[in-house]
């Protein structure tokens, strides 16, 4: 059918064929050597969430292919089988398959944007943080302007600069009676 197909026949070969590589399904005995196929599913749901699992099994106790369905296997096929019967539920094992993988594309497609909305936002909230301080300061100024401060207010006014503009160090100068020079008024 056109499937890249490996086998394994213990726990212990399953585990190192999937840290070796990826597989998009999982065909898995219930009765296994070492352990379980349960166990071995419990396995793969922890390790490779997106792998899909078709149980396999002699057994017809109905308990057995429950709980193999409670832990996430897609299907189940009873032995003896017919390939025909194998075809099919492969095939419609690999189709969500398909549809898992696309899902989980389109999830990761929405986390980017998230992410990258998110720091959008952020951007914009820094921005208009900034835009405060500076209307804050400007309404400060105003309010000290229409109170007619004098020299006193300077260091006042260096108060409002270093809250509008970030800046731990400043100075105000202004004309000495000559007009010719600046002299320090105030200083942060």
């Amino acid at each position: 059918e056109g499937y890249e197909v490996q086998s394994a026949a213990s726990f212990t070969q399953v585990q190192q064929r999937m840290a070796q590589e990826s597989f998009e399904l999982v065909t898995l005995d219930i009765v296994m050597p070492e352990v379980t196929g349960l166990e071995v599913l419990s396995w793969l749901r922890r390790q490779v969430p997106d792998t899909g699992v078709v149980m396999v099994t002699a057994l017809v106790e109905v308990e057995m292919v429950i709980e193999a369905m409670r832990q996430g296997a897609y299907s189940y096929i009873l032995k003896p089988f017919h390939l025909e019967l194998v075809v099919a539920e492969v095939g419609r094992a690999m189709e969500r398959q398909q549809l898992v993988a696309q899902n989980r594309a389109y999830q990761l497609g929405l986390e980017a944007k998230v992410a990258e909305q998110t720091q959008a936002l952020r951007q914009a909230y820094e921005r208009l943080e900034q835009q405060v301080k500076e209307l804050q300061a400007r309404d400060r100024l105003t309010r000290l302007q229409m109170e007619g401060s004098a020299c006193q207010e300077y260091e006042e006014l260096l108060q409002v600069f270093r809250a509008a503009l970030g800046v731990e160090q400043a100075a105000l100068y202004r004309p000495d009676p000559s007009g010719r020079q600046l002299a320090p008024v105030a200083t942060l």
